[in-house]
């Protein structure tokens, strides 16, 4: 790494998402192997194939008709800043003495819908209730500005199903390069009819829990939630004498334009991306330990990452072990990636790697190995997490113990 690249850290972590809503929760069923999809009790589900999701398992309304309550997403984003703040011991008043040095990073694909079917649900209704709709892309940022009071840059990134990982990305290339000293970084979906049924009218929705990487895999479970860390520069965060739980080490991010949801078949896209994050980091293919995988269960997905992967780890003499996490957590979309960025953090920490739980009879692999239970322990020196998108999306990250 050049000597003017600032090394960037991980110091604090919140999540919620099926099988936790913090980060005590989360590790005991990541632990477990405990699911958290089930039957939607959120929406009706009668006209969908599938009726499997992960719900965050909290009390929090659905819908929320009145204009001066908060909607789920921002209840949800409220107690994600709430566990970062206790997590990393960093203060409001903190961020805010740093100026336009903090800045935040997001990522999601539902962002403010919530208040525009509300509206249209108003006009539906006869009603016309024009502040729903003039007020709603505030919704997005406020909490950050009233809790967080971060008064740099902000990225919002739409990036579908690789969003997560690339909001991770864009505020490491910021910090990176001397723009600022810490980044907020937050990936954010809530469940929304609105994207059950698109996914839905694609007709891969499993009918029980997916299963990633099996041979008798039959499609994906959608789930919401989210995940937040802060990024900080190695040196501000020492000035602080934070807790540093892992270091980022590089990214790559692409799109290989194959098709507007189907992924390439041949895996080289997403070989390019995962071959840009190691040369990014200064690593080699043998250096990873753990791969976080996108894993949806899908049949053309999983053969197209396996692909990918076996490409790029050809020829190591130690397979890393490959998991995916979403038939714990269901697929989180935009928040995907930043939910599974934490699980990379928490497998750093707690020396385990995290396998496929619902794996019965795995795609034959040479070069990476499909664990079939829900942890082994491992030194977990390098992790790297994937995430793939529509239309050719690609991002991956590798995540590290702090060197």
């Amino acid at each position: 790494m050049e000597s003017n690249k600032q090394r960037v850290v991980i110091t604090g972590l919140g999540i919620t998402c099926a099988i936790g809503n913090n980060k005590e929760e989360v590790l005991k069923s990541l632990y477990e192997g405990k699911t958290g999809v089930g039957k939607i009790t959120l929406f009706e589900a009668e006209k969908l194939t599938s009726d499997m999701f992960g719900e965050v398992k909290a009390d929090i309304p659905y819908r929320v008709r009145e204009l001066d309550k908060p909607s789920r997403m921002e209840i949800l984003t409220d107690r994600l800043i709430d566990q970062l703040l206790e997590d990393s011991g960093i203060t409001a008043e903190e961020i805010d003495s740093l100026d336009e040095r903090a800045i935040m990073s997001m990522a999601t694909s539902v962002g403010s819908n919530t208040h525009l079917i509300e509206y249209t649900s108003d006009i539906a209704e006869g009603k016309y209730i024009p502040q729903r709709f003039a007020d709603y892309p505030k919704y997005m940022v406020k909490p950050f500005q009233d809790k967080l009071k971060i008064g740099g840059q902000y990225f919002i990134n739409n990036s579908a199903c690789s969003a997560g990982t690339t909001a991770i990305c864009t505020a490491f290339s910021k910090i990176r390069s001397g723009e600022c000293d810490l980044a907020v970084v937050v990936g954010i979906d809530p469940a929304t009819e609105f994207s059950t049924y698109g996914f839905n009218s694609m007709k891969n929705m499993n009918k029980g829990v997916c299963t990633p990487f099996d041979k008798n895999r039959t499609g994906i479970n959608l789930g919401e939630g989210g995940a937040i860390l802060l990024l900080e520069s190695y040196e501000h965060a020492k000035e602080r004498n934070a807790n540093i739980l892992a270091e980022v080490y590089g990214y790559g991010i692409g799109n290989d334009a194959y098709h507007r949801t189907s992924p390439d078949p041949t895996g080289e896209g997403a070989y390019r991306t995962m071959k840009m994050a190691l040369k990014d980091a200064g690593l080699k293919p043998e250096d990873i330990d753990y791969v976080n995988a996108h894993g949806t269960g899908t049949e053309h997905n999983d053969a197209m990452e396996l692909k990918a992967m076996e490409m790029l780890f050809e020829g190591n003499k130690e397979k890393p072990v490959v998991g995916s996490t979403k038939d714990l957590t269901g697929h989180c979309l935009a928040a995907a990636g930043m939910v599974e960025a934490a699980f990379c953090v928490m497998a750093i920490n707690d020396k385990k790697v995290w396998g496929n739980n619902h794996l019965t009879e795995a795609e034959d692999t040479e070069n990476a190995e499909l664990l079939n239970k829900p942890y082994r322990d491992k030194n977990v020196r390098y992790a790297m997490s994937n995430s793939f998108a529509f239309a050719g999306h690609s991002s991956s990250i590798i995540i590290g113990q702090c060197g």
